[in-house]
């Protein structure tokens, strides 16, 4: 067993190859961690009102971030619903996850919900053409152990920052000081 407090690697790592408690994902010999990361963002939408502005920094961001992780990054910007699809399943194909420890999918757009299932918005997406969409549970059927064995027991990390549609929620006062507020047009707060 572990001691209380104890913050030592090699305490815990012992700790967890013994422990019939933490089967799920070990980690890897190397110091270094390898893995692929797809990062899909949408900002730029056929209808004005529902660009994001600022959304570019999020990717921005995000990047960094995931490339500091150790992460290579395949990045999409401004994809129709069904081109989300594709990016995704292509993306499941990689050759560079048999030797991958990990991956991360991240998408950033809008989104709702539609036949009670969440879904992400296309730039394309209108309410007079509401059929460009993707619906978020498509990513696991990509990356599950048939579609993608190459991540079999491995952490698949997905990350969406969207809406879910139909709830509106309430704002706690805030005070900017001399900084703008950016509102989107399609939900706000």
């Amino acid at each position: 067993m572990i001691s209380e407090g104890s913050r030592d690697t090699e305490d815990w790592s012992n700790y967890a190859e013994n422990s019939a408690l933490i089967t799920v994902y070990m980690p890897t010999s190397s110091s270094w961690r390898k893995g692929s990361a797809l990062l899909i963002n949408n900002i730029t939408f056929d209808r004005s009102e529902y660009n994001r502005p600022g959304a570019e920094l999020d990717e921005e961001n995000m990047e960094w971030l995931l490339r500091a992780l150790g992460y290579s990054v395949e990045k999409h910007t401004n994809l129709s619903g069904d081109a989300i699809n594709i990016a995704v399943k292509n993306f499941s194909k990689r050759y560079e996850h048999r030797d991958s420890d990990s991956t991360f999918v991240v998408i950033m757009s809008h989104g709702d919900r539609f036949d009670n299932k969440d879904a992400i918005l296309g730039v394309h997406y209108q309410r007079k053409n509401p059929n460009d969409y993707f619906f978020v549970e498509n990513i696991f059927s990509h990356l599950n152990s048939v579609n993608c064995p190459a991540l079999i027991d491995k952490p698949k990390v997905i990350l969406i920052q969207a809406c879910r549609g139909g709830t509106t929620i309430t704002c706690c006062y805030c005070i900017f000081r001399g900084r703008t507020l950016q509102v989107n047009g399609v939900k706000t707060i």
